[in-house]
């Protein structure tokens, strides 16, 4: 236990393992509940069986420092009494996540181990796992045999989540014959994260979800189409809430092409709560929906770049019960702009008032296009109970053609979204404070003001306005405002100052008030705000 660094971050808890008799397991159980690899367990091994080297790797943040680890290795052949500490310690240990070497050229921690140290601890381990009591394990390694057959001694009936990488074909058998044994080593297991290209494992993957009833959380990320016949048996099982499919295919199917045109035939999905869906295009998370029925989805969620926006809306309402789903999000990466379908934003709103009980919305819009003010009034009419907002465009990490620039909502629009939606607590808007004036800071206090928004986060597309009037403007819509922020990216060196000047003056306000605590601030200081008075 002397040797594990991890020490070194938790004193109380190494002084009460080494001090205190009473508090002495509680304190171990906790030290060693997380562990990123096996060297802390093999440093408590005799001193005579293992040995360390020094090696370097290229830092990633300079090309010109290495990066030091450490490698670990056995210098005698192991014997059962070598193996007392190991246990004493191995049972504790609850979640595993290996590091890796990318770790150490990030400026991490990492420790090594050769491959005949794997082959050691395999051949003579004195039990079936190493670590009898693991619930959490990640085992990625993407191009070692040895270490894929080893993974089969860290499962253990007690483990409930695992996550596994595989994406060498040299390595399909030991990853399938790891997979394949998951049913009768893990019948406890809850959460399963695969991923896998240019690797078909899916008769594996029939065999636990048939052998795994008590899946709740699937999570599989591949690159090819997958079996139709797969998501009917993943509707089988009886505690399925979260779903999660990243299918990078170059044909966007997500299944094998089926006959079945009856809805009442889809496999039907009762428990499921939570769908991601992650693809190139579009087609694929309507494929994906268009397969089944989900009564009692609340969280749906797709990311593409390129795809027709209405139908998939017309898919969720067919396949979804408009009255349960709760949280809404349709992420449109900026490095597919080009090919982006650019759908009038009023024709997506129009479709978010088919399900009422929305609390929660993400909508990333072109760049160029965002919601008119008739629109978004229109919305908060519909859906008073939005809890937290996301309208904003897709973040301009390249630079802007000339139609792609665009405005945002006005101050009127955003008074109206605000007093209609009391629930509001998080925003995310392109809005234009250019024309504000006097008279938009002089509200009065009949007006109904939003006691729960805490935060306003300012898209790439917003126009700034004078930095005291627009602050003052959303302190009053939203008295206990807390957080302002602005995505930089794409706008001009104009804008970026002055929406600058206007975080500055929040942060300054809310040190005088007591609030939060003066800090060294990142962006420039707007000092004119230190002798104003608050409005």
């Amino acid at each position: 236990m002397a040797n594990d660094p991890e020490l070194e971050r938790n004193p109380a808890l190494y002084a009460l393992a080494t001090t205190c008799t009473d508090f002495r397991d509680s304190a171990l159980d906790l030290l060693w509940r997380k562990q990123k690899g096996l060297g802390n367990l093999i440093k408590c091994m005799p001193a005579d069986l293992w040995q360390l080297h020094k090696c370097y790797v290229w830092n990633n943040a300079s090309p010109y420092h290495r990066a030091e680890y450490d490698r670990l290795s056995f210098k005698r052949e192991l014997n059962s009494s070598d193996w007392y500490r190991w246990d004493f310690y191995a049972s504790r240990v609850r979640e595993f996540r290996p590091t890796t070497r990318a770790d150490a050229r990030s400026g991490g921690s990492h420790m090594e181990m050769s491959k005949a140290t794997y082959w050691t601890l395999m051949e003579h381990r004195p039990h079936p796992g190493i670590l009898p009591n693991v619930i959490e394990l990640d085992w990625h390694w993407a191009y070692s045999r040895v270490k894929y057959r080893f993974g089969r001694v860290l499962i253990a009936p007690s483990l409930k989540s695992l996550s596994l990488a595989f994406r060498n074909p040299e390595t399909v058998e030991d990853a399938k014959a790891l997979v394949a044994a998951l049913p009768q080593s893990c019948p406890s297991l809850h959460t399963l994260k695969l991923q896998f290209s240019d690797v078909a494992v899916f008769d594996e993957l029939s065999d636990i979800i048939s052998g795994v009833r008590s899946l709740r959380e699937f999570d599989l990320e591949t690159n090819r189409s997958l079996p139709a016949e797969l998501f009917r048996q993943l509707s089988s099982l009886p505690e399925l809430t979260s779903l999660v499919l990243m299918v990078w295919t170059p044909d966007h199917l997500a299944f094998r092409p089926q006959t079945c045109t009856d809805a009442s035939q889809l496999p039907c999905f009762d428990s499921l709560r939570s769908l991601i869906v992650n693809s190139d295009d579009l087609s694929t998370p309507t494929t994906v929906i268009a397969a089944g029925q989900l009564p009692d989805l609340q969280d749906l969620s797709v990311a593409s770049d390129t795809g027709d926006v209405m139908a998939l809306f017309q898919v969720i309402h067919a396949h979804c019960n408009p009255m349960s789903l709760q949280k809404l999000r349709i992420f449109r990466p900026e490095y597919g702009l080009k090919h982006q379908t650019r759908t009038e934003p009023a024709s997506t709103l129009r479709q978010l008032r088919r399900f009422p009980n929305l609390q929660d919305i993400h909508i990333q819009v072109p760049r160029g296009i965002q919601p008119s003010d008739h629109d978004l009034e229109d919305l908060a009419a519909e859906l008073g109970q939005i809890v937290n907002l996301y309208l904003a465009e897709t973040l301009a990490m390249s630079p802007r053609s000339e139609d792609e620039y665009g405005n945002g909502v006005s101050l009127r629009a955003l008074t109206t979204l605000v007093e209609r939606c009391p629930r509001l607590e998080r925003l995310t808007l392109d809005i234009d404070a250019s024309t504000i004036d006097a008279q938009a800071t002089q509200r009065s206090g009949k007006h109904i003001t939003n006691s729960n928004l805490k935060s306003i986060r300012l898209g790439t597309a917003s126009r700034p306005g004078d930095p005291g009037r627009v602050l003052a403007f959303l302190c009053d819509l939203a008295p206990k405002l807390q957080n302002i922020g602005f995505d930089y990216s794409g706008s001009s060196p104009e804008d970026r100052e002055a929406w600058q000047k206007v975080v500055w003056r929040l942060h300054c306000k809310r040190v005088r008030a007591g609030k939060e605590r003066e800090y060294c601030y990142s962006l420039p200081r707007d000092t004119s705000s230190d002798t104003e008075t608050d409005t």
